[in-house]
């Protein structure tokens, strides 16, 4: 999709009549991720020279930011800066998250759970974080990382629904677990064991069990896995020894 025409209809995916830009374009059903950014950190960043390169016209974008909602335009003189408005509000989005307040606004929201919770059933609806795959507008949408699995998955959008995965960024989910680190999981994530009437069937390692003997999860994590099964270590080097030479 568009960006810029998914943001310009100031008619489309609204909850609710708002009278400032920023509430009007948070609350809308399109963009219920997002938080407000403060005006004090706005006008911040407008006096910085970053905000220059990312978009022209940066005085008016910035007045159309702090400004009414598009339902209270009074004319259309404004509709056309609406994605430009909207692709600046997304740097300083990405940013202000990092923040400190901008930390514990996510946290607030994060603990209710707005961002949903992981598809991965293992992971017994853990809370999940949005995630960008990449810095720049216009990529990809945003997605969403499980602090249990520590996996990326899609979101499933409704027609004509779309939330560019710049606005929150590659590093969010990251910075956030480690500042709150009681947020991440201290087991282990549980994998599927293949069965065949009952029987379990051989296989060298799951995705989860190769992230365990790696040390992704921690290596006290590791380390209780090897004390369990300490024949999976052969498998370890046995498994890499075959990734390598099909590299080779």
């Amino acid at each position: 999709m568009n960006f810029d025409s998914s943001y310009k209809n100031e008619h489309t995916y609204y909850k609710e009549i708002s009278t400032s830009w920023i509430k009007w374009f948070t609350n809308k059903s399109l963009t219920n991720f997002l938080v407000e950014v403060d005006a004090e950190y706005i006008m911040e960043a407008y006096n910085s020279y970053e905000i220059e390169l990312v978009v022209s016209n940066v005085d008016k974008l910035i007045s159309i930011i702090l400004g009414d909602s598009p339902i209270n335009y009074e004319d259309d003189s404004k509709e056309k800066y609406l994605g430009d408005a909207a692709l600046l509000y997304s740097t300083l989005h990405k940013k202000f998250i990092l923040t400190p307040k901008g930390l514990a606004i996510m946290k607030d929201k994060y603990t209710k759970g707005d961002y949903g919770t992981c598809p991965r059933v293992s992971c017994a609806q853990y809370h999940v974080l949005p995630i960008g795959l990449h810095e720049s507008i216009r990529i990809a949408p945003v997605h969403i990382y499980c602090p249990s699995c520590q996996e990326i998955y899609k979101i499933s959008y409704e027609k004509n629904m779309y939330l560019d995965g710049a606005f929150f960024g590659t590093s969010f989910p990251h910075l956030f677990l480690q500042t709150y680190p009681n947020y991440k999981t201290l087991k282990t994530p549980t994998c599927c064991i293949p069965r065949i009437f009952g029987f379990g069937v051989y296989q060298n390692f799951t995705r989860i069990e190769y992230k365990i003997m790696k040390g992704e999860f921690g290596e006290q994590a590791r380390a209780k896995f090897l004390a369990k099964k300490p024949k999976y270590i052969r498998k370890l080097l046995k498994t890499e020894a075959q990734i390598k030479d099909t590299n080779t």
